[in-house]
């Protein structure tokens, strides 16, 4: 279940609190956004780097977004699906001898609003839990949002060639 439309309503309404903000306020510098290592414009293209010395082939990605401030019944969703995506990473890792099959992120909204609002733009985010799939190449594939079922993201990973 995806929650009440009162739950949908006040998070757009966050979430385009957020936009505005992000686009409107001319005093921030646009480096605020690129502090982090990886900004906006590569998170699906970016090669992924490895430290080794032979070359590996770039990985599938996953985006979890998530929030850690939220009424109550968001907040419980985010856990659930950050509870449920790491014990899909955990298990692809044990079953790849520990050679990790995807290269997985997570963005909290609570701590990175400008990052999460220029995802929310791109990938038409409407939901948190938001997970985002990408190919080898960085191409994105898919988007699930709301309630996140293991079985939905195992699906999503298959169509990856993630098993």
């Amino acid at each position: 279940m995806r929650g009440s439309c009162s739950t949908r309503v006040i998070f757009t309404g966050i979430l385009l609190v957020g936009l505005v903000t992000g686009c409107s306020d001319q005093d921030k510098p646009k480096e605020k956004i690129t502090n982090r290592k990886t900004t906006v414009d590569t998170i699906a293209s970016k090669n992924i780097e490895h430290k080794t010395e032979e070359q590996q082939p770039q990985l599938p990605k996953i985006i979890l977004i998530i929030t850690s401030k939220a009424c109550d019944c968001t907040l419980e969703r985010c856990a659930e699906a950050e509870k449920i995506v790491n014990e899909v990473v955990q298990q692809l890792n044990v079953g790849a001898n520990g050679r990790s099959p995807l290269h997985f992120e997570k963005f909290d909204y609570a701590k990175e609003q400008d990052l999460v609002a220029q995802l929310a733009k791109e990938y038409q985010l409407r939901f948190l839990p938001t997970l985002l799939f990408f190919d080898k190449k960085g191409a994105f594939k898919a988007k699930l949002d709301g309630s996140l079922g293991k079985g939905e993201i195992e699906k999503k990973l298959k169509e990856l060639g993630v098993e």
